[in-house]
């Protein structure tokens, strides 16, 4: 998504059979994002919208809301690297859930750039925590579709994510560079914290 133009089903990144638009620039496409994204993500989680559009105009930003059959089905906003694409946000609008959409989704951004892994993180997985269940069905989900816990955390502020990958991940080291140059702008000061891989891989939650 490199400038930004209306693009059809065909398009590399599109995911079987949707269209996808520019979310920033198209009227229609914006409010439905704007709504799913402020009712999908906790304050605390969310960029401020007028920063999340200003910085959409980064070259190496792909802002994209996506429509099947002409529906609005869901959203996702994602950062290029050399070395990686970071999801930072996929949200699937409530009519259009536990319909694959989500899967489409992903397929279409692991298409457009096969040659590196993408990457994204999630509330991680902590009994006693009111939205446990929801987190191990966030990563189900994400498992199904081909993504690993990897090696390492992400502390920003008062919450601890679990990061995940595709096949590739470049290293906890990798993603704290990319972090503290480009990326600082979207995630703040948000810090990568290495977990042991024997730890991880033994631990309950993460299997």
């Amino acid at each position: 998504m490199r400038t930004f133009p209306d693009r059809r089903a065909d398009a590399p990144d599109a995911g079987r059979g949707l269209e996808i638009r520019a979310a920033r620039t198209r009227q229609g496409a914006r409010s439905c994002v704007r709504a799913l994204y402020e009712g999908a993500f906790p304050e605390q989680q969310r960029m401020p919208w007028w920063l999340m559009t200003a910085l959409s105009h980064s070259p190496r930003v792909g802002f994209s809301s996506y429509f099947d059959r002409g529906a609005f089905c869901g959203f996702s906003y994602r950062i290029d690297f050399s070395s990686l694409t970071y999801l930072l946000f996929l949200a699937v609008d409530e009519q259009a859930r536990s319909s694959g959409v989500g899967s489409r989704i992903l397929e279409g951004i692991r298409a457009a750039r096969p040659e590196v892994p993408v990457v994204l993180d999630i509330e991680a997985p902590c009994e006693g925590a009111p939205s446990h269940d929801q987190r191990i069905r966030r990563m189900a989900f994400y498992r199904r579709n081909g993504f690993r816990p990897a090696p390492c955390l992400l502390r920003s502020g008062p919450i601890t994510y679990q990061v995940m990958s595709t096949p590739g991940f470049p290293g906890a080291d990798e993603l704290a560079r990319r972090l503290r140059g480009p990326g600082r702008l979207f995630l703040g000061g948000a810090r990568v914290v290495p977990i042991d891989p024997e730890a991880l891989a033994t631990d309950g939650r993460f299997l």
